[in-house]
């Protein structure tokens, strides 16, 4: 017996796209390729089945809310309506941290047309850009070396969506005298969490259950990674679990700002292999090699 209601969603939807779900296609087709390239894991040999009903407004918006208008939003306004959108455009929303989740969800924001029209979306990161990061933060590019990650993703937003308002921040969430109090908080829509240490995740989980503000939790470290809805009043909040102590350390922490023992003793160790081990072993393979060496400045353009 089909359901004629999923069908009757499932036709509107096929016909817009969302760029949160654009992103998941992409990541899979990109992860299966690498796959088939290096041969180093067993590609899909099967159907993959993956949906996101419960992202669809409920009720379901009336035809003429996802009727299209002739803007760069048509592909939005046909899954979710001109209702949600409009929400998405004034909402004042809140990123914490702008490495390689945060650079995500704030292509998201921007490409959905979030804090297009009186809305606001402030991102906050204390970290500067660093060569390693430029691997999987992908809205930086080398000329972006040094500068701070938060500024440098809102202008690269900017460019994705020239109407999308952002506002860069340098400053930790809970520190003394930063700009995150009381009436900012209560001011929000929604936050988002891409955080790298959980002392600083339960800090914006406990705003969030104070002010009852609704979150997107969600943190990476290596291949593992954690997404959580929390909706003070309905949901379990991250706080009620318990996650395991936090074995490794941030890498933008120890390069950018080391400020406990243990991130200073990773920054010394990491200075000591790079001048004392890296960098003789590579003075041994060139003298081993010139010609490696010849090939290898003929890259940099020297």
């Amino acid at each position: 017996e089909l359901d004629e209601a999923l069908l009757v969603r499932f036709g509107r939807s096929s016909g817009g796209a969302l760029a949160p779900v654009s992103s998941f296609i992409g990541g899979v087709a990109a992860q299966e390729a690498l796959k088939a390239v290096t041969g180093k894991f067993t590609p899909l040999r099967q159907f993959l089945y993956w949906d996101a009903l419960e992202a669809l407004p409920a009720p379901p918006p009336a035809a003429a809310e996802c009727a299209p208008r002739g803007d760069r939003y048509d592909g939005n306004r046909a899954v979710i309506g001109e209702a949600a959108l409009g929400a998405l455009r004034r909402g004042r929303y809140f990123v914490v941290g702008a490495g390689a989740l945060g650079c995500e969800w704030l292509k998201c924001l921007a490409l959905l047309g979030a804090a297009t029209d009186g809305g606001v979306v402030h991102v906050t990161d204390m970290d500067q850009i660093e060569r390693s990061n430029l691997n999987r933060q992908f809205l930086f590019r080398p000329s972006d070396l040094g500068a701070p990650k938060s500024t440098a993703a809102a202008a690269k937003c900017a460019q994705l969506n020239p109407a999308f308002r952002a506002v860069a921040h340098e400053a930790a969430v809970g520190a003394p005298g930063s700009p995150f109090d009381d009436a900012f908080w209560g001011g929000l829509d929604g936050v988002i969490s891409a955080l790298d240490n959980v002392a600083a995740r339960l800090h914006v989980d406990r705003m969030c259950v104070l002010h009852r503000k609704p979150l997107l939790e969600s943190g990476t470290a290596g291949t593992k990674a954690n997404t959580q809805v929390v909706l003070p009043g309905l949901t379990a909040s991250y706080g009620a679990s318990t996650d395991p102590p936090d074995d490794d350390i941030p890498v933008c922490t120890v390069k950018a700002f080391p400020y406990v023992l243990e991130h200073c003793v990773q920054w010394a160790r990491d200075l000591f292999e790079a001048q004392f081990v890296q960098a003789p072993r590579r003075v041994n393979a060139w003298a081993a090699r010139p010609d490696a060496l010849a090939a290898e400045l003929g890259q940099r353009g020297a």
